[in-house]
């Protein structure tokens, strides 16, 4: 059996080809550019323990080669020949970190060619297998990169936004992005992971500036656990929509439900949260958030985090944040929405009303971001 020469390229077929490549080499080709984040993925004990031990499959890398000078989504620039990694970025993290038993000598290549920056990545995600699938949320992490968009707090590097977005997506565009937002089945057959991926792409490009300014009030406010869930955050990024910026209502009312406030000796300056009687929409808010279910106070979101939670909650979340911004921080009241004639819940109702308003955004037509997105221009 004849060996392969070391650094030479041999065409497999067309588009295709293969070389038998020196470590040094391999380590100097950049990550795919919507690359997961690797670092964070290298710390999954799962991974971990899968790649830990250099089996001789672990030799086999990919990489994508442009044969045609492109722009990708940010405006940068590639020459033709440009090169990335599209699988192994996880293995050679860890082999430079020195965290695995032994370090390959030399790598086998199959390198994949496409004309367009687009064309490379349909191949980056069509080589992923179910083992090593990208979740959600790493999907959000490398648009974010590809994107530029460097986020601020923890909840938003690590792309935990997925059910947020998701939300936002479904109730504020359900013709675009189908009833269940990024999670819809799709119409045409089409597999349902590349669906997922692309509906993905099209809710992290269609709301690119509300995440942005979401992830920069979190980070002005402060973060907390139960205030910042993915019912308000949701929430949040609808506000945004409709108002198109985070009044000082809005941060100070953030600040406060995120235990962030302080009064004029440095304490945390808690609002009281009775369970009833008049309320401003900061103590609804932290009321829900705080109170433990009781004879005098029942919350609004039943099954908070779960499926129909989030039908009640965002509509609950969105009508204090409104009535914070239109109405003021001290305003006060004992209910909420009017209950309407057919008996529906009042929250849901004024909710259907509240995305039918005309917005900040609404004229801030897409259709250039989603022909980027979609390679249509």
């Amino acid at each position: 059996m004849q060996d392969l020469a070391l650094g030479v390229w041999y065409a497999f077929m067309d588009g295709i080809a293969i070389c038998s490549m020196q470590y040094g080499d391999f380590v100097e080709i950049p990550e795919w550019i919507a690359q997961r984040n690797t670092q964070n993925r290298a710390k999954k004990e799962g991974v971990l323990d899968r790649l830990q031990e250099l089996f001789p499959t672990h030799h086999i890398v990919v990489i994508g080669e442009l044969t045609k000078d492109d722009e990708w989504e940010d405006g940068k620039k590639y020459k033709k020949g440009s090169k990335w990694v599209l699988d192994a970025n996880t293995r050679r993290y860890l082999w430079e970190k020195g965290e695995t038993d032994k370090i390959p000598e030399k790598v086998l290549a199959v390198k994949f060619t496409a004309e367009t920056l687009i064309g490379l990545r349909n191949l980056y995600w069509s080589y992923d297998n179910p083992s090593a699938s990208e979740k959600t949320g790493e999907i959000i992490t490398g648009l974010f990169k590809s994107l530029g968009v460097i986020p601020k707090t923890k909840i938003f590097s690590n792309g935990s936004i997925p059910t947020a977005l998701s939300y936002c997506a479904r109730f504020d565009n359900p013709k675009l992005f189908g009833p269940q937002g990024i999670w819809s089945r799709p119409k045409d057959g089409s597999p349902i992971d590349q669906y997922k991926k692309s509906q993905t792409l099209l809710a992290v490009y269609t709301y690119k500036d509300a995440i942005i300014a979401v992830d920069e009030l979190l980070s002005k406010t402060g973060v907390h656990p139960k205030a910042t869930d993915q019912t308000f955050l949701s929430a949040l990024m609808l506000h945004y929509l409709k108002f198109g910026n985070f009044s000082e209502s809005i941060v100070n009312l953030v600040t406060t439900i995120t235990g962030n406030k302080k009064d004029s000796r440095g304490k945390k300056d808690v609002p009281p949260t009775p369970p009833n009687g008049l309320v401003t929409p900061t103590q609804w808010i932290h009321r829900e958030n705080n109170l433990i279910p009781s004879k005098e106070f029942q919350p609004e979101i039943k099954d908070r985090g779960k499926g129909e939670g989030y039908i009640t909650g965002i509509p609950f979340m969105c009508y204090w944040l409104c009535m914070a911004e239109e109405k003021g921080l001290n305003y006060e009241s004992d209910r909420g929405p009017r209950r309407s004639n057919g008996g529906g819940n009042p929250y849901q109702d004024w909710f259907k009303k509240y995305l039918k308003r005309s917005t900040a955004n609404a004229l801030r037509i897409q259709v250039e971001s989603l022909e980027v997105a979609f390679n249509t221009k």
